[in-house]
């Protein structure tokens, strides 16, 4: 009986540390989930920090945004911040949820996002 209540408080701890949102490891709303080449961690934690990410928070998921070194950082979702006892400033949390598609870049100590569009083709044919 001891083994059983053992292993079911050890179980429920496990799952209780897994099921907690919590901030970037300073404390940031934001995880860099992926290491790029080109950027340190620390570059890419000072630029994400000093942005305005207002309307790039989703409410029930990460945006995940991706470098073009290959970096990727992850915006938490309103409710991991919420539960986590951090906020957002209201008006800046997206209800429609759509896959950024758009590459990032650090330039001169900012980020630029940078923008995908179709490529339209006109041909011409001869007659």
């Amino acid at each position: 009986m001891k083994k059983i209540f053992l292993a079911f408080f050890a179980l429920s701890f496990i799952c209780n540390g897994f099921s907690q949102a919590k901030l970037g490891t300073d404390g940031s709303m934001f995880i860099i989930s992926k290491k790029g080449t080109e950027y340190s961690v620390q570059e890419v934690s000072e630029v994400v920090k000093a942005a305005n990410w207002c309307g790039y928070f989703y409410e029930n998921q990460r945006h995940v945004m991706k470098f073009n070194d290959g970096t990727v950082v992850e915006l938490l979702s309103n409710k991991e911040l919420a539960s986590a006892k951090a906020s957002i400033q209201e008006g800046c949390v997206e209800t429609y949820v759509s896959e950024d598609k758009a590459t990032y870049v650090i330039k001169d100590g900012s980020i630029v996002r940078t923008a995908t569009r179709p490529l339209k083709i006109r041909i011409d044919l001869e007659k």
